[in-house]
């Protein structure tokens, strides 16, 4: 597009073959079935693998930032995102009326919040966040992944 190469990213393209096989799974529930306990080891290494990689790859940059900028960023920051998610839970309640576990799920989904919906579901003791989590996490990913392909189209 433009003379910039377009394509979906290895993210973008992972997250498009997760969905259509998602789909074919609810079409033909034996096909890619995966025993329970191999899917309890994947959420919960895979979900406490990431918090620890994201961890030990940002903790030098957010120190760095800190003392280059100061304090304001990391205030700034916090309004930023406390405006949103407050935006984001006024709308799924008041307007969709979702329940309150559907609500969390839908706003950790739309902030991309891998670790979010775990602590949500174990605080809950309930999988039904992840009801209003699917869907949103998918569509922020996929307005993400082609928003910066648009980006660097026209930059």
């Amino acid at each position: 597009m433009a003379g910039a190469p377009l394509s979906p990213s290895i993210s973008g393209g992972t997250l498009l073959a997760g969905l259509f096989l998602g789909w074919l799974r609810n079409r033909h529930p034996t096909f890619g079935r995966i025993p329970s306990s191999a899917l309890w080891l994947f959420d919960k290494l895979g979900l406490n693998m990431f918090i620890a990689i994201i961890g030990l790859t940002s903790g030098s940059t957010f120190v760095h930032a800190l003392k280059e900028v100061g304090i304001g960023l990391f205030v700034t920051g916090i309004c930023c995102t406390l405006i949103a998610l407050t935006i984001n839970i006024f709308i799924a309640r008041k307007l969709f009326h979702f329940s309150a576990p559907e609500t969390l799920g839908c706003v950790a989904g739309a902030r991309c919040g891998v670790a979010s919906i775990g602590a949500i579901q174990d605080a809950l003791g309930s999988n039904l966040p992840a009801i209003g989590y699917s869907v949103t996490y998918a569509v922020a990913n996929l307005v993400l992944v082609f928003a910066s392909l648009l980006v660097l189209a026209f930059a």
